[in-house]
């Protein structure tokens, strides 16, 4: 039996604009609803003057992605400046909306309102927002390690086998029968890891040992047996706990999974409390994070750095991290 998902939980966000130069996922937070996302197909009236019994006709028209209404609360006032920002330079984004279950949303959009709310004495001050959605929007339903992959079976032009990964990848049960006239064949632990990109992009091809009764181009099933990805995690440099470390060094979070979300990680100077100011930049893979300080660092001084809130393109959350360092002296 199927269960309902509550909307409590659902983010907006959106991704890095690399025309701009943008390489951080952008959270737009205090949300109370994001409206409905999808398509409605326009009518064209074929009526003629035969129409049978004078019924009117119609044939399905183009098809239009609804414009999506975002209303919240203003608590964080950045978030405001953000959408107005995006508002005033009407730019066309990537945006993503991310259930409770992972499952997403994703599309291209342009910031076509703004408005704060009403202000009076018995209200929040809210605002509310439109979203023009351009083209297609995609769902994707949510990552499970309980599922099988439908693919296709190729030849290769020197007749090796490959098995691929079609665009988009559909997923299903494994207990769901796709079609056992062809094969059902296990891959083992890891396969999922090692060979499905998270984006599940185009064709990632594998090659294998011939396949009794497949041919090219067939449908097959394809499941492995056990959870497939690693947990989560996290190594740092420097390590914490480590010591004589340079003053103008640079912090780098590598992980072992591609990172969607990571609130800004904090630096602090551990025996004044102070806040260290920094700027930061990801690799290409979005799976290292480099902290490079405004300024070097004090001698003979414990730092601390707490990591807080990462999450993966699975939407796995890494738990609460601290990192403790002690800088070389003079």
């Amino acid at each position: 039996m199927s269960v309902a998902m509550r909307s409590m939980g659902s983010k907006l966000y959106k991704l890095p604009n690399a025309n701009l130069g943008e390489t951080e996922t952008m959270l737009i937070g205090d949300l109370t609803s994001i409206g409905a996302i999808g398509m409605e197909t326009e009518e064209i009236d074929s009526t003629n003057l035969d129409s049978s019994m004078d019924y009117g006709e119609f044939i399905a028209g183009k098809k239009t992605p609804v414009e999506v209404s975002i209303e919240g609360q203003i608590r964080n006032e950045t978030y405001i400046q953000q959408l107005m920002t995006l508002a005033d330079t009407r730019t066309m984004e990537s945006w993503r909306v991310v259930y409770p279950s992972g499952a997403t949303w994703e599309f291209t959009a342009f910031v076509k309102s703004f408005t704060d709310g009403e202000k009076s004495t018995d209200n929040l001050i809210s605002f509310s927002t439109n979203l023009r959605i351009s083209g297609r929007p995609i769902f994707t339903p949510h990552y499970s390690t309980d599922l099988a992959y439908t693919v296709r079976y190729y030849l290769t032009s020197s007749e090796s086998v490959a098995i691929a990964v079609e665009f988009p990848a559909t997923k299903y049960p494994v207990a769901t029968v796709i079609d056992e006239t062809k094969v059902t064949t296990d891959l083992g632990v890891g396969w999922q890891t090692r060979y499905q990109p998270p984006e599940y992009s185009n064709l990632q091809s594998v090659s294998y040992p011939t396949l009794s009764g497949v041919s090219s181009n067939d449908i097959v099933k394809v499941v492995y047996t056990t959870a497939p990805l690693d947990a989560l995690a996290m190594t740092t440099t420097p390590t914490t706990g480590a010591t004589n470390v340079a003053i103008d060094t640079n912090i780098s979070l590598s992980f072992n999974y591609k990172i969607s979300e990571l609130p800004d990680p904090i630096l602090i100077k551990d025996d004044t409390d102070t806040a260290v100011t920094y700027t930061s930049s990801w690799d290409v893979a979005h799976k290292v994070l480099t902290i490079n300080p405004s300024s070097d660092l004090a001698n003979s001084t414990q730092y601390i750095l707490t990591v807080q809130g990462a999450k993966d393109v699975y939407n796995r959350t890494l738990a609460s991290t601290i990192i403790k360092f002690t800088t070389v002296s003079a």
